[in-house]
């Protein structure tokens, strides 16, 4: 059954997700097909899975552990970032965004620990964006800037970073996670 996704005024609100797997032949089978909340502050955890995959496979959806990947594993994100947004610690939007994803994944404590006042941190990890909708600006710690567009592909590799978004609205950004062997 094919429906249609809800784009709210600022934010994707659900997204279909289907997976398929194999039944106990091995033939291909369609395991779900549900609706994801896409309303809470990362948006919609999609997938996530911190082991090597191994097939067949039933399709079950793996529960996340953490919201960061371990080395090798792999998360997928929607995420919206508001409009007006500077990704500043010290924002009470952003705080209290940072204060539900602490309840979800009591891992960020550590991440969100490394993150300076002005927003700029550091992940473990490759991170493969794809802006969905509107446009966000992303700075690197020496000052460099670049504004990304709905079909703008950003390769992140583990550099320390902040995301400012566009003063007119939200942006829209697909992200898939890799956790990556720091020494």
């Amino acid at each position: 059954m094919i429906q249609e996704h809800r784009w709210g005024a600022d934010h994707l609100s659900s997204i279909r997700r289907v997976v398929t797997g194999h039944d106990e032949n091995g033939k291909a089978v369609f395991a779900s097909d549900t609706e994801v909340d896409a309303s809470g502050p990362i948006g919609a955890a999609l997938w996530t899975h911190d082991e090597t995959p191994r097939f067949p496979s039933d399709g079950s959806i793996p529960d996340p552990t953490s919201y960061w990947p371990r080395t090798g594993g792999v998360r997928f994100y929607i995420a919206t970032l508001r409009s007006g947004l500077n990704a500043s610690a010290n924002d009470a939007g952003v705080g209290a965004d940072i204060a539900a994803l602490m309840a979800l994944y009591p891992d960020l404590v550590e991440k969100a620990a490394s993150a300076d006042s002005s927003g700029f941190h550091t992940d473990d990890c490759v991170t493969l964006h794809l802006v969905l909708s509107g446009k966000v600006t992303l700075e690197l710690d020496d000052g460099a800037q670049t504004v990304l567009v709905p079909g703008d592909v950003l390769v992140q590799n583990g550099t320390r970073h902040r995301w400012i978004g566009d003063d007119d609205e939200p942006a829209t950004i697909a992200m898939v996670m890799i956790g990556a062997a720091v020494p």
